[in-house]
Protein backbone atom coordinates (compact mmCIF):
# COMPACT_ATOMS: atom_id res chain seq x y z
CA UNK A 1 0.00 0.00 0.00
CA UNK A 2 2.91 1.97 1.08
CA UNK A 3 3.75 2.10 -2.93
CA UNK A 4 0.50 2.85 -4.03
CA UNK A 5 0.52 6.09 -1.88
CA UNK A 6 3.76 6.84 -3.14
CA UNK A 7 2.57 6.62 -7.09
CA UNK A 8 -0.47 8.83 -5.73
CA UNK A 9 1.71 11.10 -4.95
CA UNK A 10 4.10 11.68 -7.49
CA UNK A 11 0.93 11.56 -9.72
CA UNK A 12 -0.23 14.51 -7.99
CA UNK A 13 2.49 16.32 -7.97
CA UNK A 14 3.03 15.82 -11.77
CA UNK A 15 -0.34 16.21 -12.92
CA UNK A 16 0.08 20.42 -13.39
CA UNK A 17 4.02 20.55 -14.96
CA UNK A 18 2.45 17.48 -17.70
CA UNK A 19 -0.39 19.48 -18.09
CA UNK A 20 2.26 22.74 -18.86
CA UNK A 21 4.15 21.24 -20.82
CA UNK A 22 1.37 19.55 -22.60
CA UNK A 23 0.01 22.88 -23.79
CA UNK A 24 3.36 24.42 -24.48
CA UNK A 25 3.37 23.42 -28.32
CA UNK A 26 0.23 24.19 -29.31
CA UNK A 27 0.40 27.06 -27.61
CA UNK A 28 3.38 28.21 -29.44
CA UNK A 29 2.04 27.00 -32.97
CA UNK A 30 -1.13 29.41 -32.32
CA UNK A 31 1.35 32.38 -31.48
CA UNK A 32 3.21 31.76 -34.12
CA UNK A 33 0.58 31.19 -37.10
CA UNK A 34 -2.57 33.56 -36.15
CA UNK A 35 -2.35 36.03 -38.63
CA UNK A 36 0.38 34.08 -40.71
CA UNK A 37 -0.06 34.43 -44.58
CA UNK A 38 1.82 30.93 -45.05
CA UNK A 39 0.69 28.98 -41.96
CA UNK A 40 2.07 25.56 -43.59
CA UNK A 41 5.98 27.12 -43.82
CA UNK A 42 5.51 28.71 -40.44
CA UNK A 43 3.70 25.06 -38.81
CA UNK A 44 6.56 23.18 -41.03
CA UNK A 45 9.67 25.31 -39.54
CA UNK A 46 7.81 24.93 -35.78
CA UNK A 47 7.86 20.93 -36.21
CA UNK A 48 11.33 21.25 -37.71
CA UNK A 49 13.24 22.87 -34.74
CA UNK A 50 11.17 21.04 -32.63
CA UNK A 51 12.67 17.80 -33.86
CA UNK A 52 15.81 19.02 -34.12
CA UNK A 53 15.69 19.95 -30.70
CA UNK A 54 14.67 16.83 -29.38
CA UNK A 55 17.83 15.15 -30.75
CA UNK A 56 20.14 17.63 -29.68
CA UNK A 57 18.69 18.37 -26.60
CA UNK A 58 18.91 14.65 -25.56
CA UNK A 59 22.65 14.13 -27.15
CA UNK A 60 23.96 17.08 -24.98
CA UNK A 61 22.01 15.96 -21.99
CA UNK A 62 23.19 12.34 -22.57
CA UNK A 63 26.84 13.25 -23.01
CA UNK A 64 27.45 16.45 -21.86
CA UNK A 65 24.92 17.41 -18.99
CA UNK A 66 24.51 14.16 -16.86
CA UNK A 67 28.12 13.28 -16.89
CA UNK A 68 29.36 16.30 -15.91
CA UNK A 69 26.64 17.81 -13.55
CA UNK A 70 24.54 14.79 -12.37
CA UNK A 71 21.23 14.25 -12.49
CA UNK A 72 19.67 16.52 -9.76
CA UNK A 73 22.10 19.26 -11.31
CA UNK A 74 21.18 18.48 -14.76
CA UNK A 75 17.06 18.57 -13.92
CA UNK A 76 17.60 22.03 -12.03
CA UNK A 77 19.08 23.40 -15.07
CA UNK A 78 16.31 22.28 -17.22
CA UNK A 79 14.07 23.35 -15.26
CA UNK A 80 15.59 26.76 -14.98
CA UNK A 81 16.20 27.12 -18.99
CA UNK A 82 11.96 26.25 -19.34
CA UNK A 83 11.18 28.85 -16.53
CA UNK A 84 12.87 31.25 -18.46
CA UNK A 85 11.67 30.39 -21.45
CA UNK A 86 8.23 30.57 -20.93
CA UNK A 87 9.12 33.91 -19.29
CA UNK A 88 10.46 35.25 -22.53
CA UNK A 89 8.05 34.15 -24.41
CA UNK A 90 4.62 35.18 -22.16
CA UNK A 91 6.69 38.53 -22.04
CA UNK A 92 6.98 38.67 -26.23
CA UNK A 93 3.54 37.18 -27.03
CA UNK A 94 2.40 40.44 -27.18
CA UNK A 95 4.67 41.28 -30.03
CA UNK A 96 3.93 38.14 -31.96
CA UNK A 97 -0.10 38.61 -32.03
Amino acid sequence: TEFWIDMQNASALMFIPTILFGMSFPVLTHLVTSGSENVGRSLGTIYGVNTLGGILGSLVAGYLLLPNLGSQQTQVLLAMVNFSTGILLFASSSYIS
